[in-house]
């Protein structure tokens, strides 16, 4: 299916984009009467206006975000209409989620189009781009079709891994009634998952009186810190193993660090201890165009390609750039191809990095926002991301991590083994990640990604058979 985020109308047959039309609360001017008494009121409305907007704020860090695009509708329905309707719908969800303003879903869709092939580009392909770009988990679309007195709703909640869909219809129904009947789907399709309990208990044991009271004249409000827990293990250059790092566990025989973050948005939700028993090796840096296309050329595998204006290969100026547009089908290839025509020593095997490995080794011994400090200022030295690049750049380029780890944060996202899914509550063992599933994860933001996706917590996912202009590979290895 082709998405362009146009509409057809069944009249015209004309194409249309429809646009989000809000509406701006404007105050008079209060009358010469009760200015006397409005300035006796001064103090009182102070301190009912510093409640309010104390609840507010508090309400609002308790909900996750999400978008709603600008209601599709087919047939004999205006504008107008169409407005009632989103008004209807965003009034519903504003009680359970902090809905991303019109203007940034926008830019976020020129963006999707700008990286990705407007006219071929499947609908799942473009709205998980979108959400990236947005870095919100939810996204819901209305659709309503009306033939004659008949009125057909639908209402898509596009989630991690899955669509849901709700649907009504109505026949000789005024506006009012449509309304309901739009703030009734809303209420059916909200969704009430574990995920979304725990981030919301866990941002309201964070808004408690208790964790307030500490810092109620702090100005201005600071997030809260991460708890953290001594960050047990290490890394040192593997001498035997050149241009990879060998991560080892620490005096009490493992590695020990939290996993995840606290701020529950962008599949990174909830932090847990993870621990690691196993010593395993990590390359210094992604895998290169002219590594890949050594492979390429020896088993005549496709060629990876899915943006002319941003894929690497077959560029002779990008041959030390990270390859990109590889899919983890791919990937798993170029892995099993190396196990059969290169010997690792100590009879060791190529793998990818588990997702447990892999934040460990992006974090190399710290528990900040990224490895070189919680100051996004500091990504200039260590990271090619959206606001110092248009497109990959060479490898090792920037400075490394603290643990000699190059491009752990942006150049490109890099794929890992596991399957997608919930993160556990509570401590993990070695975690291999779920046993199936429908989507593979990927770590480490790309040069398109903004900084708080290029964050050492930050995890996405996609079909293993998807490819992305900034998705590309970096290599693990470890005693089979």
């Amino acid at each position: 299916m082709k998405t362009k985020f146009i509409i057809e109308s069944l009249n015209t047959k004309k194409r249309k984009i429809f646009s989000l039309n809000l509406s701006l609360w404007r105050t008079n001017p209060y009358s010469p009467s009760i200015n006397w008494v409005l300035m006796k009121s001064l103090p009182l409305l102070a301190i009912l206006g510093f409640c309010l907007l104390n609840s507010s704020v508090v309400e609002a860090r308790q909900k996750l975000e999400a978008v709603v695009t600008p209601v599709v509708a087919i047939g004999d329905i205006s504008v107008a209409q169409r407005n009632i309707f989103l008004n209807r719908l965003q009034e519903t969800l504003s009680q359970h989620f902090t809905l991303v303003p019109q203007e940034d879903f926008n830019n976020a869709r020129r963006q999707a189009f700008k990286v990705l092939d407007a006219e071929s580009c499947t609908e799942d392909q473009c709205i998980q781009k979108i959400m990236e770009f947005l870095q919100v988990e939810h996204l819901f679309s209305l659709q309503i079709i009306k033939e004659e007195d008949y009125t057909q709703l639908s209402l898509t909640l596009s989630g991690l891994e899955s669509k849901r869909v709700v649907t009504g219809d109505c026949e000789s129904c005024k506006i009012s009634e449509l309304s309901d009947q739009v703030e009734s789907l809303a209420t059916q399709i909200i969704p009430d998952t574990p995920v979304i309990a725990a981030a919301q208990n866990q941002r309201m044991a964070y808004n408690s009186p208790q964790t307030r009271g500490a810092a109620r004249n702090a100005q201005p409000p600071v997030a809260p810190a991460l708890p953290g827990i001594p960050i047990e293990g290490g890394a040192a250059v593997a001498d035997d193993f050149p241009g990879f790092v060998k991560i080892s566990p620490g005096e009490k025989g493992r590695m020990r660090y939290e996993r995840g973050d606290l701020t529950g948005q962008w599949k990174s939700f909830p932090r847990h201890e993870v621990i690691l028993t196993k010593p395993f090796y990590i390359a210094e840096r992604e895998v290169t165009v002219a590594e890949y296309t050594a492979f390429v050329k020896a088993t005549l595998q496709r060629p990876p390609k899915c943006s002319a204006q941003y894929e690497n290969w077959d560029r002779d100026t990008r041959k030390k750039h990270p390859i990109n547009c590889v899919t983890w089908i791919e990937t798993n290839a170029y892995i099993e191809w190396l196990n059969k025509t290169q010997s690792p020593p100590n009879d060791m095997v190529y793998r990818m990095c588990t997702d447990a490995e892999w934040e460990f080794a992006a974090r190399a011994g710290t528990n900040s926002k990224w490895s070189c400090g919680d100051d996004a200022t500091c990504l200039f030295d260590h990271a090619w991301y959206r606001r110092n690049s248009d497109g990959t750049r060479e490898v090792k380029t920037k400075k490394p991590n603290p643990w000699g780890l190059y491009d752990m944060h942006g150049n490109v996202w890099e794929w890992v083994s596991d399957w997608h899914g919930v993160y556990p509550e509570s401590t993990v063992v070695d975690p291999p990640g779920l046993e199936n599933g429908s989507h593979r994860t990927y770590r480490g933001g790309g040069f398109a990604s903004s900084s708080k996706l290029v964050r050492s917590a930050i995890r996405s996912s996609v079909l293993p058979g998807d490819r992305f202009y900034d998705l590309g590979i970096r290599v693990c290895a470890s005693q089979p």
